[in-house]
Formats: C-alpha cells, structure tokens, sequence
C-alpha cells in the first residue's frame, strides 16, 4: 500500500511521512558523500603517497651506504641487479648486487650530471665496476673505497678522475684491472697496494698516476706488464722486482718511474720487452738470467740476444766514456732517456744504421765531440735533445735520408757549419 492511501485511511499522519522522507533524504546524501571522500582519498594516495612511499623505500637502502639525507635527482638502473641514485648534495651511490654495464664514450646514465658529481660511493655486493663508467668525473673527491665484492675493475673505469685522493687499496677479491682503469687520476696520493689476487693488469692501468707512493710489489700472478701500465709513476719508490711469472715487458711499461731504484732482474721467462721499458726510472743496472732466449745484458745494459739493438741503458747507472758495442746496428726508441749517470764521452760504433727517437734525450752530461757513423741512415725525433754538453762540429753523414724534429735541439755547444747531405729526404 503506498504512503497516500495509507494517509487516506488514516493508518499514517501528512506530519509524520514528511519527516521521514527528509531522514532518508539525509541518509542519501551522507552516502553519496562518503562514496565521494573515499574516491578522493583513493586518489590521494595513487597520486601523491604512493610515490613519496617509493622514494622513502628507496632512500633508507641508499643511506646504509651513502649515509645521505638530501633529495634524490635521479636514480636508475646500472646493473640487471645494480641501482644508481644521485642526490642534490652531489653524491652518486651505486647500490644492488652483481656487474655493472659496460659504456661507451659519453652515454653512462649519469653523464648529464658530471659537474655535479661530487662523492661516489659503491656499495657491497657490486662485482664489476663497467667500462668508463665514471671515466673523466673529475669532480669526484675523497677516497676511492672499492668493495671487497669487486673482481674486476674495467677499461677506463675511473680514468682522469683526478681529484680522487689518498691510498689506493685493491681488494683481495679482483683479479682482472682493465686498461687504463686509473689511467691520469693524478690526486691519489698514498700507496698503491695491488694484492696477489691480481693476474692481469692492462695497458696503462695506473699511467700518470705520479702522486702514488710507497713501494711496488707486482703480484707472482701477473704474466704481462702492459704498455705504460705504471708510465710517469714517478712516486712509487722501493727496488723494482719482476716476477718470475712475468712473460712479456710492454713499451714504455715502467717510463719515467724515478723513484723507483737499485737493480732490475729479467728471468729466463721473459719472451718479449718492448721499447723503452724502463726509461727515465731511477734503477741502476739490467740484468737478464744466461738462459734467457731472447735477452741479455752487457754489464747492466739490456740488448737483444744478437746484440744488434741496445733496449735501454739504466738512468742511474754512472759511467764515464761509454762506448757502445760493436755490432750495434740500432739504438733503440729512449734508449738513453734522461741519463744523468751518464758522463764524459760517448761512442758510437760503425756498424749503427739507426738513432731511435729520444735516444739520448736529455742527456747533458755528455761531453766532447759527437761522431755520428757513416752508416746511420735515420736520426729520430728529440734523439740528441737537450745534450748541451756536446761540443765540436756537426758531421751528418751522407748516408743520412732522414732527420726528425728536434732532433738536435738545444744541443748549444755544436759549433761550425753545418751541412745537410743531398741524400735527405725529410727533416
């Protein structure tokens, strides 16, 4: 029965069905409400809580190692199991488990942000530190603290990060250290440890790393030393000992380590020793085991077995009128680099056909009149540079087809005319 003809029977007051109408009127309206502030909170929390929660689960697994509280700028992946974050105050904290990506010149994620980078910190559980992956982040100082997780350092992974400073610690867990991994991080200031862990150590590895000191102790697992791999390592100090493990010399592997000293031992092991291994280091004398195949010294001078190419005379060994060997025919690339040891007059044997480059570079203390042979067909690039102590007339030979820039240069105390033969080619 409806609510009119109820009225009309009188089974229900007007007074009484009006106000239950408004009541239910209420109830509608305080539902529809309700529906309404759930739906807002709802949205709330999709829009705004939910990523503020994000970024709090975030950061706290962060701060465990980077001990930040700033905002994060940006965060990434770097690893299948690996996350980079960097905050405003400058930190770039590399969290997670397992290798990082390897890159390419200019595309790892936070190269946008290079001149903000200010501390780097890695945390435990990393095992690879990726190819350039913080190579030219100059801006990054502090100590360089690698995890005991890591077991491979890649090519150019912390290259031209000069203004990282103190010690330099190698775990005991790496192994491999990539081409110039450390290649110019000029700030390091304090010993290098490389720990026996260690068996391969790549082409300039720690090249123009000149603040590094303390001895260099190579481990027994290394079989190569790369090209340049402690070039213009001048800091590092202590005897310079080859391991017996050690098969191949790189060029230039030890140039212009003058603080390293005393006597350098080559082991029959030894296959192969490119161009100036030990230019410009402070060790005195080169001595290669009597079995050795390919090598050998003559009173601390390393030659080529056939005696044919003097390698490299010792920077610190003194001697007075040194004559080189008959049967030399080419006197290798630095051979004589910054020899300060060296005095009084030099000899240069008839059968010599050609002066590598930098030969006698810088070698002032020689003296007397310089005889260039009748042989010699090429004079390298800064061969005789900065040899102010010569004297006498100039002699090129007509033999001569080449004679490379600077070759003579400074050289003051030559006198006379000075002639060039009609059969150079290229000066």
């Amino acid at each position: 029965m409806s609510i009119q003809n109820k009225i009309q029977k009188g089974g229900i007051t007007p007074f009484l069905c009006l106000e239950r109408v408004i009541i239910l009127k209420r109830i509608k309206k305080f539902i529809v409400g309700l529906i309404v502030i759930m739906i807002i909170n709802v949205l709330f929390v999709t829009v705004y809580a939910a990523p503020f929660e994000m970024q709090n689960a975030i950061k706290p697994n962060i701060q465990m190692y980077s001990n930040s509280s700033n905002n994060i700028v940006d965060t990434g992946k770097c690893g299948d199991n690996l996350t980079w974050t960097l905050y405003d105050d400058g930190l770039l904290s590399i969290t997670g488990t397992g290798a990082m990506y390897n890159y390419g010149s200019y595309n790892e994620p936070w190269y946008t942000y290079k001149n903000k980078l200010k501390s780097l910190s890695l945390g435990d559980g990393i095992t690879s530190i990726g190819d350039r992956a913080f190579e030219s982040c100059s801006g990054l100082t502090g100590n360089l603290a690698i995890p005991d997780s890591v077991t491979s350092i890649n090519f150019c992974a912390f290259s031209d990060c000069s203004g990282l400073t103190g010690n330099l610690t190698i775990p005991n867990s790496v192994t491999y250290i990539g081409s110039s991994a450390f290649d110019r991080c000029s700030g390091l200031t304090g010993n290098l440890t490389i720990p026996n862990s260690v068996t391969y150590i790549g082409n300039n590895a720690f090249s123009g790393c000149y603040g590094l000191t303390g001895n260099l102790i190579i481990p027994n697992g290394v079989t190569s030393i790369k090209g340049g791999t402690f070039y213009n390592c001048s800091g590092l100090t202590g005897n310079l000992t080859i391991p017996n493990s050690v098969t191949s010399i790189g060029d230039s592997a030890f140039w212009n380590c003058s603080g390293l000293t005393g006597e350098v031992n080559i082991s029959n092991n030894v296959l192969s020793i490119g161009h100036s291994p030990f230019a410009g280091a402070g060790i005195t004398a080169i001595n290669v085991a009597d079995g050795n195949d390919n090598y050998k010294d003559i009173d601390g001078v390393l030659f080529t077995k056939d005696g044919k190419t003097l390698i490299d005379f010792p920077t610190k060994k003194a001697v007075k009128d040194y004559q080189i060997p008959d049967g030399v025919t080419s006197i290798g690339y630095s051979a004589f680099y910054n020899c300060s040891g060296l005095t009084g007059y030099l000899t240069i044997p008839d059968s010599t056909t050609s002066i590598g480059h930098y030969a006698f570079y810088n070698c002032s203390g020689l003296t007397g009149n310089l005889v260039i042979p009748d042989g010699v067909t090429s004079i390298g690039y800064s061969a005789f540079y900065n040899c102010s102590g010569l004297t006498g007339n100039l002699l090129i030979p007509d033999s001569v087809t080449s004679i490379s820039e600077s070759a003579f240069y400074n050289c003051s105390g030559l006198t006379g005319n000075l002639t060039i033969p009609n059969g150079v080619t290229s000066i």
